[in-house]
């Protein structure tokens, strides 16, 4: 038993040592965020209009993250520069999406959403609202 207390007297010191071997594991953890530059903006007839999302992995381990982005619908078109990331843990990346306006219209909806190519149940979306204004 080690005399932590230094309670009983020793001759010798140099003696005194514990060894000991620790095993420590964790878990991975897979987790993406999307982050979208403006939720909300307006175009024209025809015109386009380009949102930023900031992709992130802020998971613990490497990731490969798909993207997609819903629904093309009544002459809009939404589209993703990139639709494949591939993220270190704690960094992001910049895609775009490009909203194109149809002649007439009111108000798309898009919804941008990241998942993580090792875990299907890691996921994040976001909505981006596109509002077409008087040309």
């Amino acid at each position: 038993m080690a005399d932590v207390f230094d309670e009983v007297a020793e001759s010798d010191e140099t003696n005194n040592e514990a060894n000991a071997t620790f095993s420590v594991s964790a878990a991975v953890v897979r987790v993406v965020d999307v982050s979208p530059d403006h939720q909300s903006k307006t175009v024209r007839p025809k015109e386009s209009v380009v949102y930023e999302i900031v992709v992130t992995n802020t998971g613990s381990a490497h990731d490969t993250v798909h993207l997609t982005v819903s629904p093309n619908e009544k002459g809009w078109r939404a589209e993703l520069n990139q639709s494949t990331i591939a993220l270190d843990p704690g960094k992001g990346a910049t895609v775009h999406v490009t909203v194109k306006a149809p002649p007439k219209g009111t108000t798309f909806t898009a919804m941008v959403t990241a998942v993580s190519d090792a875990d299907a149940s890691a996921t994040d979306s976001g909505t981006l609202e596109t509002r077409m204004v008087a040309g």
